[in-house]
């Protein structure tokens, strides 16, 4: 099992009673290792449902950190162009970041979008807003983690680049925005797309799950799903895993969508992952603080034939 996983809890010297003559006593350093299993933290309650929907669906994820070297970036532009031939049936802005308390009100539950023609300003407050806080220091309280998500599908009317603005973050730690698009598209297959949008804070040596679907609600193959959080570096080898499986077999939280900002895709098909058992978002950070924001799931439904008279299935 994924959550069966052993670590050293400490180490113990011991003394040799034979070994003690002449008055003196000498030291035989006998090392024994104390083996426990490593409990896994439920981060569930943390991360509710925003979006859910069954049809000819996909779903696209653009976005980037807002931070560049450990600076804000002067300038936070996305290309919105859906794909020719689909509609687009749901846009979400999402961004997370750290800041102080106080900035909560005044800053971080505002962002603003330029749009492409006119450079016409909207800003706008979100829909749903999540916080966690620091822990185990005296500014407990003070300093918290942050994330924001506000409907954007009647915004993004028009192709063009659109810019981000007015989100607020410390530069020394991460800070970073997405858009989550879904599009209906009749050259798919029915499927079903889900949000899970919230805030954890996930320290290192311990392991986390979020169950992102409760068993039996959706009867099909999961096919992709895509992750969203703040504060990955490279080369620490923190993973994320569904009902288990490890999605790519190397480091996942690496900043892969500008520093210390991750929005990584997973392909699961490969994997025949049936969600009709539930689905289980896991992630190990190893050695890192991480702070997950967003997931999404794509599943392919599976549907009666009406060409058997036993009621089989096909997808």
């Amino acid at each position: 099992m994924w959550n069966k996983v052993v670590r050293v809890r400490k180490l113990l010297r011991v003394i040799d009673p034979k070994l003690i003559f002449f008055g003196l006593i000498i030291w035989n350093p006998v090392f024994a290792l104390e083996l426990k299993q490593t409990e896994t933290q439920d981060r569930t309650p943390f991360f509710e449902t925003v979006y859910e929907a069954v049809g000819p669906l996909e779903y696209e994820i653009i976005g980037a950190s807002i931070l560049e070297k450990a600076q804000k970036k002067s300038e936070n532009a996305f290309l919105w162009k859906p794909p020719k031939g689909v509609k687009v049936k749901k846009a979400y802005l999402v961004w997370s970041g750290y800041v102080a308390e106080a900035v909560i009100e005044k800053g971080a539950k505002n962002i603003a979008l330029t749009f492409p023609e006119g450079r016409k300003l909207l800003k706008m407050t979100p829909d749903r807003f999540y916080t966690v806080e620091e822990e185990g220091s005296s500014t407990q309280g003070q300093q918290k983690a942050y994330t924001g998500v506000v409907d954007v599908t009647s915004v993004l009317k028009k192709e063009g680049i659109y810019k981000v603005g007015d989100a607020e973050t410390q530069a020394d730690r991460f800070g970073g925005y997405g858009v989550i698009a879904i599009y209906e598209n009749p050259k798919v297959p029915k499927r079903y797309v889900g949000i899970q949008a919230g805030m954890a804070r996930l320290k290192p040596g311990e392991i986390y799950k979020v169950q992102i679907l409760k068993e039996n609600k959706v009867q099909g193959q999961v096919g992709w799903m895509s992750v969203m959080g703040g504060n990955g570096i490279l080369g620490n080898g923190s993973s994320n895993l569904l009902n288990g499986i490890t999605l790519s077999g190397k480091d996942d939280w690496d900043s892969s969508s500008g520093w210390r900002w991750d929005i990584d895709h997973f392909e699961i098909g490969k994997f025949q992952i049936e969600s009709q058992n539930g689905l289980t978002w896991s992630i190990d950070p190893l050695l890192q603080w991480l702070y997950p924001v967003v997931a999404v799931i794509q599943i392919d439904i599976r549907v009666a034939d009406p060409r058997s008279k036993k009621g089989g299935e096909k997808r």
